[in-house]
C-alpha cells in the first residue's frame, strides 16, 4: 500500500523527513513502518507488505467489551497518523488525513476477519479487515473500513509546541 500525500499547507514548519510508525499495545515499542523525505509540500511513503509479528498484537488484547472478533488469534498493527521531523531528527508534529468528522488510519492484519458490535463506551465498529494493510475510518461513534460516502478527506499537519 502507497500512502501519498500533496499539498499539504506546513507554515514555516522545517519538515525533512516523514515516517509511518506502529506503536505496539501495550508496550509502546515504535516500530518504523516506512520513512521517505517531505518535498514540495508533501510525500510518498511505500508501506510493506509484511510487517513482523514482534510489531503487532493479538486483537483480543485490550478488546472492548460489546465487540465481538472473528479470529482473536489475528495480530494487528495500526498508524493512526503519520510522523515529522527536523533535519536535525527531531519530532516537529503530525500528518494526520481527516475531514470535520471522520479520520482515516491505516491497520496491518496477519489474516483476515471482523470486529463488530458497539463497544461499552459506545461506538460501533463494522470492520472487514483482509491480511495486509486496510484503510480505517473512524469518528467518535463509528469506526468501520467503509468509506463514508460522500466524504472528502485533506491532509493536515499538526505542529507539536
Amino acid at each position: 500500500m502507497v500512502i501519498e500525500a500533496t499539498d499539504i499547507e506546513v507554515g514555516s514548519s522545517d519538515i525533512a523527513t516523514v515516517k509511518a510508525i506502529i506503536y505496539t499495545y501495550p508496550d509502546g515499542i515504535e516500530y518504523e513502518v516506512a520513512s521517505t523525505e517531505f518535498e514540495n509540500g508533501g510525500f510518498k511513503l511505500n508501506l510493506p507488505a509484511f510487517v513482523p509479528k514482534e510489531y503487532t498484537w493479538f486483537i483480543s488484547e485490550g478488546l472492548a467489551k460489546g465487540i465481538i472478533v472473528s479470529d482473536t488469534q489475528a495480530k494487528t498493527g495500526l498508524i493512526s497518523a503519520i510522523e515529522a521531523y527536523n533535519s536535525a531528527g527531531e519530532f516537529v508534529g503530525l500528518f494526520v488525513l481527516k475531514n470535520d468528522e471522520w479520520f482515516v488510519g491505516y491497520w496491518y492484519t496477519d489474516r483476515n476477519f471482523t470486529q463488530k458490535g458497539t463497544a461499552e463506551y459506545g461506538v460501533k465498529f463494522d470492520c472487514s479487515l483482509k491480511k495486509g494493510w486496510n484503510v480505517v475510518y473512524s469518528h467518535n461513534e463509528k469506526t468501520t473500513t467503509k468509506k463514508p460516502a460522500n466524504e472528502l478527506f485533506k491532509w493536515y499537519y499538526m505542529p507539536s509546541y
